[in-house]
């Protein structure tokens, strides 16, 4: 068990996909603590080229648009590009002015895509211990001694946000106000007050329903298993941030007792995100240790969602895996996404991944298709 767990420590990790309440409150708002997870060595980010020839169909112009038209269009501050680990592009916007202060200090708010570190620390967890994907939220929350009402919910359904509460992401009153200098309570106690008057539908359990409530007790589950000294944060640090060579600090925001929040509010800059997309790319693409064979499940056990997007020549409906968004069509990969605009996208056939960072509040349905074609460009241009 000692050899297992050595193995799979290098292996926390990045990624997830929605526009939410949740995630706006929380990235506005303060939250007691900051966190830091530090590199070995503070470095300078690669600066490759910021111009590929990429050119697409837009809406808003007789001709196509360039990525000078994208990044303006959808508010882009950033965009990272890895193909087999080398960087290819990195562009920003500094001359936006929403966008100034992340661009010079090379740290971004990722949102949602926090999800998918909660979602992999949960891997290792079920990889080193008895806990399962069968294994009913009920039991493990008792460890805490917090009651979750509904005895039939399992580990797998609020992977795939199918937990069968009767939740509203959209409506603020449902939203998790822990970042509130006003509100005193710990993440625990927060979950712990809201189960109280939860409804849930027997019928409704395994039909999606986006979450951040979801996430926030997957990762109470993680608490109630973990077995380390050290936090969360410090593991990602020693396991995942210096091991992988990242270049930059990152952030990560906790509650007071400094427990990071599950669903959102990790900041970090464009080029390590891209390091962290390649790691998951690698494992993905290789099969070869249990940490590769979670990430795999976490795509392939996807679900069918009521998410869907079109764009000119791009048309996509989204499945749900374990905090992770599936595109459909061949070529079309998988990512993570954070309210806003923020993009970890992952394309194991052309071996690339394309990291983008944005301010825009008024993401829409058709603006993630927009992205998708872009991304997806960008992607073919950098495999050829």
């Amino acid at each position: 068990m000692k050899t297992m767990v050595m193995t799979l420590g290098a292996f926390i990790l990045v990624v997830s996909f929605s526009l939410t309440v949740l995630d706006a409150i929380a990235e506005d708002g303060d939250w007691p603590y900051t966190l830091t997870i530090h590199p070995t060595t503070e470095l300078k980010t690669p600066q490759p080229g910021e111009h590929l020839g990429i050119s697409y169909p837009c809406k808003w112009k007789s001709s196509d648009c360039d990525l000078d038209d994208f990044m303006e269009h959808l508010d882009v501050c950033a965009l990272y590009v890895l193909h087999k680990g080398t960087p290819v592009l990195h562009r920003v916007a500094s001359e936006n002015e929403d966008c100034a202060e992340k661009v010079s200090r090379e740290r971004y708010g990722i949102a949602s895509i926090t999800k998918s570190i909660t979602s992999l620390i949960l891997g290792y967890v079920i990889l080193s211990t008895d806990l399962n994907l069968k294994t009913t939220i009920s039991d493990e929350l008792g460890r805490i001694g917090i009651n979750y009402p509904n005895k039939k919910v399992t580990i797998r359904d609020l992977l795939r946000m199918s937990s069968g509460m009767n939740w509203n992401e959209k409506r603020e009153k449902e939203s998790i106000r822990i970042n509130e200098h006003s509100d005193p309570d710990t993440l625990k106690q927060v979950v712990a007050g809201r189960l109280e008057n939860a409804v849930f539908k027997d019928k409704d359990v395994g039909k999606y329903n986006y979450s951040g409530f979801d996430t926030t007790i997957l990762g109470l589950v993680i608490a109630g298993r973990w077995d380390l000294e050290q936090s969360i944060d410090k593991v990602l640090e020693e396991q995942v941030w210096k091991p992988q060579g990242m270049r930059k600090k990152a952030e990560w925001k906790a509650d007071a007792d400094r427990f990071p929040s599950p669903h959102c509010c990790f900041y970090a800059s464009a080029g390590d995100l891209a390091i962290l997309g390649q790691w998951v790319l690698q494992k993905y693409k290789s099969g070869q240790d249990q940490i590769a064979n979670w990430i795999r499940q976490s795509i392939s056990d996807s679900r069918e969602t009521d998410e869907s997007c079109k764009f000119k020549t791009m048309e996509q409906e989204i499945r749900y895996g374990y905090q992770w968004r599936v595109l459909s069509g061949d070529g079309n990969g998988f990512t993570a996404y954070g309210a806003g605009g923020q993009y970890m996208h992952v394309f194991p056939d052309q071996d690339v991944v394309v990291v983008q960072l944005s301010s825009d509040a008024r993401v829409s349905s058709e603006n993630w298709c927009e992205a998708f074609l872009v991304q997806r460009a960008i992607a073919d241009k950098v495999a050829q």
